[in-house]
């Protein structure tokens, strides 16, 4: 398995609340810490994963026997390892392709984007292989798979993190705009649609479940962090989740900040965390 993780974020909805956090992890943090509870923890030395964390996923397919639990290893190594950073269980995982991104969204029906700063990539690899001019003006913009897609993914322009900052805009636009009534119709067209690029230990059967914390999740107070080095909140301060700087500058998380600031974010109200944590609301970001 080569599949490299360029996008990790983890959602936590609370059921009865309808309090949700969402938290992004750099693709490029490294040495990773495994936690003691998994056979993993004693690969290395050093007690994690001595590479970058996109590259973990693949990985775990050709060390099994330290993942055990799931026939998909990689899908462990990623909850655990990720649960760990961020000190909690990630209860399921799932994985989709370019190709799979772009089906959801089709499938959906399309995504509206306000868009903040335009995007112009003069040769953008598409997920079919090719070459291609993305030119994505400010505004509101009625996008299908392919559009979000590169608005989400293009690099031109930008650094990983802004682009980070738009993925988190894409999700929160696809969670806002989804209607679960009809997508609870549409269930037996849609999986179909998406079943050869999603990879997941959600059981089917609880497909319906997840849909309904549609209806109770309060996106208009979405708690969003990324972990990156400059991140916005800590602007003119010394403070960064970055603990240090690898090999030719790669970021190792500091993980008590992070641990401290998610225990923060998912025991306040949406309000309370966003206020506490001096962080940036999701209008103000995604507008």
């Amino acid at each position: 398995v080569s599949i490299r993780t360029d996008t990790m974020v983890v959602v936590s909805i609370d059921p009865e609340t309808g309090w949700t956090a969402m938290f992004g992890i750099p693709r490029n943090n490294i040495n990773m810490l495994f936690p003691d509870t998994i056979p993993a923890y004693n690969a290395y030395d050093c007690n994690c994963y001595p590479a970058l964390i996109n590259l973990l996923y693949g990985w775990a397919f050709s060390h099994e026997d330290l993942f055990p639990g799931s026939d998909n290893p990689g899908g462990v190594a990623m909850k655990e390892t990720l649960g760990h950073l961020l000190g909690i269980d990630i209860h399921y995982f799932a994985l989709v392709d370019l190709v799979g991104f772009v089906d959801i969204i089709d499938a959906l029906g399309g995504v509206t984007i306000n868009v903040q700063t335009a995007i112009y990539d003069a040769n953008y690899p598409s997920e079919d292989g090719g070459r291609e001019v993305v030119d994505i003006p400010v505004g509101v913009t009625q996008m299908d798979g392919h559009t979000a897609l590169a608005y989400a993914r293009s690099r031109v322009q930008t650094d990983d993190y802004n682009r980070m900052g738009r993925q988190r805009c894409v999700l929160e636009a696809l969670a806002s705009q989804a209607d679960p009534v009809a997508l609870l119709n549409e269930l037996p067209t849609i999986v179909p649609a998406i079943a050869d690029s999603l990879v997941t230990d959600i059981p089917v059967s609880e497909f319906p479940d997840f849909l309904e914390l549609l209806t109770v999740a309060d996106l208009d107070n979405l708690v969003s962090i990324r972990f990156i080095y400059d991140a916005p909140e800590f602007a003119g301060t010394p403070t960064s989740y970055v603990a240090e700087w690898i090999g030719d500058g790669y970021p190792y998380p500091d993980y008590q900040l992070i641990q401290d600031t998610v225990a923060t974010a998912l025991s306040l109200s949406p309000s309370e965390a966003i206020a506490a944590l001096n962080l940036q609301t999701i209008d103000e970001t995604c507008g």
